[in-house]
């Protein structure tokens, strides 16, 4: 075990289309649609957890306002985020909030293509101020007993 001062740093930022594109898990008559409202931006949430001993050791979470994520774009994501912060690839993860309302990743669509460039350009500067933003902090652990708890699944 170690002594090393935990490091925390976060960073929310703006990962709604600027264009319309098909939305993920609405079907493809939602991809014809010809308006283009945004009610709610779509966000990326990403926190940095190092120490003093530098970013090598580092672990980075980023989670989407996607419904999910596929591995050409994690690995791309990924790649290009290590590249800017110095946070090994393989010490980088994704997951997604169920969005139903978020870009349909997989799809050929034209605007799908330039969102997935701009992303790729975004998500390594939102990860570098996550990284500007390493403070100490102290993590705590707990439990709690629940009853009659509603669930969906």
């Amino acid at each position: 075990m170690n002594n090393h001062q935990l490091l925390v740093g976060w960073h929310r930022g703006v990962v709604t289309p600027r264009e319309p594109v098909p939305l993920s898990g609405m079907g493809h008559n939602m991809a014809r649609m010809a308006t283009y409202q945004v009610l709610d931006d779509l966000m990326a949430s990403i926190t940095v957890f190092s120490d003093e001993t530098g970013l090598r050791n580092a672990v980075l979470f980023c989670s989407l306002d996607w419904l999910n994520i596929g591995k050409n774009v994690t690995e791309a994501a990924a790649g290009r985020i290590s590249s800017a912060t110095g946070i090994p690839k393989d010490h980088i993860f994704f997951c997604c909030s169920h969005t139903h309302c978020g870009p349909e990743w997989g799809s050929k669509h034209r605007a799908v293509g330039r969102y997935l460039a701009w992303l790729y350009a975004v998500l390594p500067e939102y990860a570098k101020a996550a990284v500007a933003d390493l403070q100490p902090a102290t993590l705590y652990a707990g439990s709690v007993q629940t009853e009659k708890l509603n669930f969906t699944r």
